[in-house]
């Protein structure tokens, strides 16, 4: 594997990008690397706060990975 630049993450099984950014409403600027094929879900803000609000289980999810990143 190549040596990541600082804007760089590398993710692998179970990992997922950073959610602060979309719980806080910020701008991710950071390339995200898959170590293997995976699924991606692109959602926009408004879709995020949906969900956020919707979802239990999503919720304590995102709030658990903010918490351990």
């Amino acid at each position: 594997c190549d040596a990541l630049h600082e804007s760089e993450i590398l993710l692998g099984p179970g990992d997922c990008f950073p959610v602060i950014a979309l719980v806080e409403n910020h701008v991710v600027s950071a390339r995200l690397i898959a170590k293997k094929s995976s699924i991606c879900y692109r959602l926009k803000q408004p879709h995020f706060d949906y969900l956020m609000k919707q979802s239990t289980v999503f919720h304590e999810y995102c709030v658990k990975k903010q918490a351990k990143q």
